[in-house]
């Protein structure tokens, strides 16, 4: 059996040309002929202009990839064959939302040791409005039990004490000159306990806030079956993509969790 023929030349470039398949039957003179190139689109020969076209299609993907900076193969896909990835990213994106919210908050549960952390987004009333220490001051802990806060406009020191003292973090700030520091108490074994309980509430509301997004999620893709061009294939791949996405940032909060409750307990 014979597939190519390396022989012939066009223009002074070698090409290979397909040759006739030839398969004897048995028990007979017929033969088979079918040209090789058959098995591609396109004209007998023309096999080198295909395999060509093919090769800038597959480039032309492969930039398409790297500026719309898709993240996978499976976005690609995704947006590639007309689904409804919107949806899929929207989800992604709340989700992402949801665990730093609950990250955020977790910042604020006083673990014993000082961290400037602690006191970054409390309020304080500046300049006719409310704003953050952040945006007032630097911040530094030069060890574990201190925390001190620098003011850049000094006239705002005393507003800045005030708004720790109200925050209710049971810290107790005091105006040095011009600066404010807050010792940091360490805590006993009964407060570190209560504090662990603390967090665990706060991963919950978190576990509530993706339940709560992967029933919309989920009321979304399912409003999408019996829509032009979608099967119902697409709707369980979607439905699983969407849990595979819950369980992924339900995993970041279990990991949230286990990193605070080890601080906690740390002496």
């Amino acid at each position: 059996m014979r597939l190519f023929n390396k022989e012939s030349e066009k223009g002074g470039k070698g090409e290979i040309q397909a040759a006739d398949v030839e398969t004897n039957k048995k028990g007979g003179d017929d033969h088979d002929h079918r040209h090789a190139s058959g098995f591609f689109p396109g004209r007998p020969g023309d096999f080198g202009e295909f395999t060509a076209n093919l090769r800038k299609i597959l480039q032309n993907l492969h930039e398409c990839m790297i500026t719309q900076k898709w993240r996978s193969e499976r976005e690609f896909v995704l947006i590639y064959m007309g689904m409804s990835e919107q949806i899929l990213k929207d989800l992604e994106s709340r989700l992402q939302l949801a665990v730093e919210a609950v990250k955020k908050d977790l910042g604020t549960v006083r673990t014993g040791r000082a961290k400037p952390s602690l006191v970054e987004e409390v309020k304080v009333e500046a300049y006719g409005s409310i704003m953050e220490v952040r945006e007032l001051a630097s911040i530094s802990a030069p060890d574990t039990t201190l925390i001190v806060i620098a003011p850049w406009d000094k006239s705002l020191t005393g507003a800045i004490a005030n708004g720790v003292r109200k925050a209710e973090l049971n810290l107790n700030p005091i105006v040095d000159g011009e600066m404010v520091k807050i010792a940091v108490p360490a805590l006993n074994e009964e407060r570190r306990k209560e504090l662990v309980k603390l967090v665990g509430q706060k991963i919950e509301s978190g576990r509530v806030m993706l339940r709560q997004i992967r029933t919309e999620i989920k009321e979304e893709i399912e409003a999408e079956e019996g829509g032009s061009g979608v099967s119902e294939d697409d709707i369980k791949w979607w439905l699983s993509e969407m849990q595979r996405l819950v369980d992924k940032y339900g995993e970041e909060l279990t990991e949230l969790s286990k990193d605070k409750e080890q601080e906690l307990m740390t002496i």
